[in-house]
Order: C-alpha cells, then sequence, then structure tokens
C-alpha cells in the first residue's frame, strides 16, 4: 500500500514543502499519513524529518532575530527587543541560545532601567528640594501632574510619597506649639489640611487618633487604649520640655484613672519643672528689667525720686 500512486503523490508532495520551507503544511501532511498507517516506519521517519527540518529553520530564524535585535540594545530600545525575543519562543522554546540571549537582555534592561529610576529620582529631587523650601503648594501640584503622567509607575509613586512626607512634617513641625496645645478646633483644621495631602500618613493617622482620645478619652468605652495614648503623648510633652501642657494631660489621664501611678509621679515632676521654669523665666525677666533700670536710672538721675 506503501508504493500506491496516491502514497507516493504525498510523499513527494511533502518532500516540495519542505523544500519550500512550508513546514506546517508538510507536518500536516505526513500527520495524515500517521494517523492512517500508524505503524509505518517510513511514515513516522518522514514526520520525524519534517520535525527536524522545521526545527533547523526556526534555529537559523533566531540567529538572524537575534543579530536585527543587538542594534536596538545598543541603543538602549530593550523593551522593543524583548517583545521581538519573546515571540521567537513559540517557534524555538528550548533554543539554548535564544534563552541565553533573552535572559542577558532582561537582566541588561533591568539595569538600565534602575540607572534611569535613579537618575530621573536626582533630577526631581533637586527640583522638589528647591520648591519644599520655597513653594509647597507648587510642589504639591508637581507631585499630582507627576502621578498623573505616569500612572502605576512605582518609582513615581515611592517619590511622590516620599515628598508629600516630607511636607507633612514640616507642616507638624510649624504647628508644633499648636499640636501641644488644647486649641482642638485649630488642630482639627490642621489634621484636615493634611489628610488632604496623604490621608494615608502615619504621623497624620497618629495625631487623630491622638485627638480624639483627648478629646473623647472619658467618654469612651476603651479607656485603656486612651490611657495608653495620652501617656505616650504625655511623655512626649516632657521630653519637649512643655510642662504646663504636660501638666494638663496628666489631669485629663488621672480623670480617666486616677490610681494610675506612674502618670501621678510624672504629674509632680512636671508641677515641679513648671514651677522652676517659671521661676527661672520671672528671674531673667527682672535680670533684664534691672539692667534696663540700671542704664535708665545712670541716664536721667534726676527724675529718679529716692524713697
Amino acid at each position: 500500500m506503501t508504493d500506491s500512486p496516491y502514497i507516493l503523490q504525498l510523499k513527494q508532495r511533502i518532500r516540495l514543502l519542505m523544500s519550500e520551507k512550508k513546514f506546517k503544511e508538510a507536518f500536516e501532511s505526513a500527520q495524515e499519513l500517521v494517523t492512517k498507517h500508524p505503524d509505518d516506519k517510513e511514515f513516522l521517519a518522514l514526520i520525524q524529518e519534517v520535525k527536524e527540518g522545521a526545527a533547523k529553520e526556526n534555529n537559523k530564524l533566531v540567529e538572524q532575530k537575534i543579530k536585527e535585535v543587538k542594534p536596538l540594545i545598543k541603543e538602549n530600545k530593550y523593551s522593543e527587543a524583548l517583545v521581538i525575543l519573546k515571540k521567537l519562543f513559540s517557534i524555538a522554546p528550548n533554543n539554548p541560545t535564544l534563552i541565553k540571549f533573552y535572559s542577558k537582555t532582561q537582566a541588561q534592561y533591568q539595569d538600565y532601567s534602575k540607572e534611569i529610576a535613579e537618575k530621573f529620582k536626582v533630577e526631581k529631587r533637586a527640583s522638589y528640594d528647591k520648591l519644599l523650601a520655597e513653594d509647597e503648594d507648587k510642589l504639591l501640584f508637581e507631585l499630582f501632574n507627576l502621578e498623573k503622567n505616569s500612572p502605576g509607575n512605582q518609582n513615581v509613586l515611592s517619590l511622590t510619597k516620599e515628598y508629600r512626607d516630607k511636607i507633612i512634617k514640616k507642616k507638624l513641625e510649624l504647628k508644633k506649639d499648636l499640636i501641644y496645645s488644647d486649641k482642638f478646633d485649630d488642630i482639627q483644621n490642621l489634621i484636615s489640611q493634611l489628610q488632604k495631602i496623604d490621608p494615608t500618613n502615619p504621623e497624620v493617622v497618629e495625631l487623630e487618633k491622638t485627638i480624639n482620645f483627648r478629646l473623647h478619652g472619658s467618654q469612651i468605652d476603651n479607656k485603656k487604649e486612651f490611657v495608653y495614648r495620652s501617656s505616650k503623648y504625655l511623655v512626649t510633652l516632657m521630653q519637649l520640655k512643655k510642662y504646663e501642657e504636660a501638666i494638663k494631660v496628666a489631669l485629663e489621664i488621672l480623670d480617666v484613672n486616677h490610681k494610675d501611678e506612674l502618670v501621678l509621679k510624672i504629674l509632680e515632676k512636671a508641677e515641679n519643672k513648671f514651677f522652676t521654669q517659671s521661676r527661672k523665666l520671672a528671674i531673667e525677666s527682672v535680670k533684664s528689667k534691672q539692667a534696663a533700670l540700671k542704664a535708665d536710672y545712670e541716664k536721667n538721675k534726676e527724675t529718679f525720686v529716692k524713697i
């Protein structure tokens, strides 16, 4: 049966397709023969020949395409080169040269991307640091536009978050006296302004929680949480030598938990420190006035009346 005119003609057609590099059609025709005659060794050998011919041709194509993408890589057009190389895996998935070259190009692309990202950050930081010092509103506008023009870019998101945090830190530092006061309406207005910059900023979130606890501490169910947060706040005030404010916070805590021994000790210390601090200020004030009075006396002795 293998010598029938039909079989001979089909075999000739398969070889013709192979010579024309039409390996897909050749394979389909050879597969048809093997399906009809699965035990015929000649047909099995023929289909293997088609596979080897296709693989050889595909490997040549891979080599050709690699040569074509090398100029793209020299021009740092890595993403374009990788797209071309990736398509080759559909025809030569196990080609060692392709696998090695693709991996190498990926690594080069990663290094290049890091280099560009760092250069970008350096350039932007120089501009943003200047704006941070001179014009915070303009800086926020720049950050908004950068995110808008680079959606989803993690390097950009990291940079814009960094500078939003810096703006918030600067504003908190400038408003330190307000934050540690009992002007709660003004503090809440400040928190609202900061939340417009970044509602997820940890310092803003913590400040809001602390102020809410200070405002509603005696009304909340979780008294332990109130005492814990307020105690941390109290320690900070002592470290900043804001003894008058520390006394107020200590009294707020004791209003909720009047037996808190640590807070009682801090309150006593704060009162002593505040007394010393106030006395020093009073003495310094008197000294400064004495110096001024002495100078005035030396200048205008005749106007002074001795008692």
